[in-house]
């Protein structure tokens, strides 16, 4: 992320509440601060079936497993995750 677009993540989640769903790698949040985040999603690639799948995940349709294959800085180590388990999953 380029620091145009972390400066309005921030100010976007200084007023609202916020769930950063991200197309690309772990490695792209390096730089950013997530104290005022309350969740992140990566996506990985940005692409319709992705876009979709995320979208699903996040509206509780879809069951989600992911865990982090490396670390993001110091805000979140290699490995950490969460299971999102959706009664809608077909």
């Amino acid at each position: 992320m380029n620091a145009e677009e972390i400066a309005l993540i921030n100010r976007i989640s200084n007023n609202y509440t916020v769930i950063l769903d991200v197309f690309a790698s772990q490695y792209s949040l390096e730089k950013l601060n997530f104290s005022k985040i309350k969740a992140v999603v990566i996506s990985y690639e940005n692409d319709p079936v992705n876009q979709h799948v995320s979208a699903a995940v996040l509206l509780g349709e879809k069951s989600s497993l992911g865990k982090l294959p490396a670390s993001i800085g110091t805000s979140f180590s290699a490995g950490h995750g969460i299971a999102i388990i959706s009664s809608d999953d077909n």
